[in-house]
């Protein structure tokens, strides 16, 4: 769903990164854009949900699952299943 994702300026998506714009959730689907700022640095293996919009500088760190609808805010770090804020 290229038209459904934004990614800035010098950002770095690792091997295995998974960006999903969609859901089917209790039989319907569903799905929302996603926004990744400038200079964002998604890990390996890491998965960003529908609807999240990251802020500049934002790192998820490997194998985590940035949540639909989360709003990492500007030079944070997260990780985890489901990735929260360190």
């Amino acid at each position: 769903e290229r038209t459904l994702v934004s990614i800035g300026d010098h950002c770095n998506l690792n091997e295995g990164v998974s960006l999903q714009s969609h859901s089917l959730e209790d039989g319907a689907f569903k799905c929302e854009p996603i926004d990744i700022g400038n200079g964002c640095n998604l890990m390996p293996g890491s998965f960003v949900h529908y609807g999240v919009d990251m802020q500049d500088r934002v790192v998820l760190e490997p194998d985590s699952f940035l949540m639909k609808g989360e709003r990492p805010e500007e030079a944070s770090v997260w990780q985890g299943n489901p990735a929260q804020k360190l």
